[in-house]
């Protein structure tokens, strides 16, 4: 387990900031802390009038992997649900193309660091 940023409605977080912002390669991830719910904004548009925004979804925790700069989004309190994505960085090889891709096969998992699953 990486670093508990915060979790959901059964903990209070005085010290949190309202909302957290994390930059993927494809999209900003807007937390709403207080809430206890996110969207994620689609990066890549000229305007940002017209930018595509995803609904609000309730989350339950936000988890950092600072060793590989992912994240990881708990969609249920049990932790069985969960999205995982890395952060956006200025040298970042996943942003090569651009382009969302499907990944899969024998190679799909060498896309994960060393000793993770992907669950």
């Amino acid at each position: 387990m990486g670093r508990v940023l915060f979790m959901g409605p059964s903990q209070e977080h005085p010290a949190s900031p309202e909302y957290v912002d994390i930059a993927s390669c494809h999209s900003t991830w807007s937390f709403d802390v207080r809430n206890h719910r996110f969207r994620r904004i689609l990066r890549g548009f000229e305007s940002a009038v017209n930018q595509p925004v995803t609904e609000w979804r309730p989350y339950y925790g936000l988890e950092e992997h600072p060793a590989s700069d992912s994240f990881v989004v708990w969609l249920n309190p049990e932790g069985t649900r969960l999205l995982r994505s890395w952060r956006h960085r200025p040298d970042c090889p996943s942003c090569a193309d651009q382009n969302t891709r499907e990944v899969t096969g024998p190679g799909a998992c060498a896309l994960l660091p060393p000793g993770d699953s992907g669950g």
